[in-house]
């Protein structure tokens, strides 16, 4: 991968195809339903224990797949990617055979998108999905985020990617532009 322009947006995907995912015991809608409420999580959070996918085809990669909107990120991938993160996102514990990961309640941005200015498309119900949106840099506090405009899908940004790549850390796949930063 080369180097990517600091500024674009992309969405958070976990390379499936090559890396581990994670499996749980219980219910992943239910372990991540209360990461669109308002207000913090930590509180009500009730540490779950994971496991590899049990197909042993794929290594473990430091962002293993539990569910599309709650990031999962290794331990040591955390520590070398903190400063790029915002304060008011969440670390919730995992456990799994003895690592420690961490989902990531990312809070929804609001009125971060340029309506006008963004080209975007529409899903089956209506709701907008961004082919190419304009974010307000300003508004946006660290290099992961998710807008209420959008409905859901984790952007990072190249800066973000570009450190991933930097670190050799593995696991996840640069899909298509989303935006980028003004």
């Amino acid at each position: 991968m080369s180097s990517l322009n600091d500024r674009a947006v992309y969405r958070f995907i976990c390379d499936t195809d090559h890396f581990s995912n994670l499996e749980t015991d219980r219910d992943t809608e239910d372990l991540v339903d209360c990461f669109w409420e308002e207000d913090r999580v930590i509180e009500r959070w009730r540490p779950s224990h994971v496991v590899l996918d049990s197909s042993g085809k794929r290594v473990p990669g430091a962002f293993p797949m539990l569910d599309s909107s709650a990031p999962v990120i290794r331990n040591d991938a955390f520590l070398l990617l903190e400063d790029l993160l915002s304060p008011t996102i969440e670390k919730l514990p995992l456990s799994c055979g003895g690592k420690q990961f961490w989902v990531l309640n990312v809070p929804i941005s609001r009125g971060v998108m340029d309506m006008d200015s963004s080209q975007l498309e529409y899903d089956r119900f209506g709701n907008p999905t961004a082919n190419h949106g304009i974010y307000s840099r300003a508004l946006i506090e660290g290099e992961m985020f998710t807008v209420r405009e959008t409905w859901g899908d984790i952007l990072v940004t190249g800066l973000f990617l570009n450190r991933v790549q930097e670190k050799g850390l593995d696991g996840l796949a640069v899909g298509d532009c989303r935006g980028v930063l003004v």
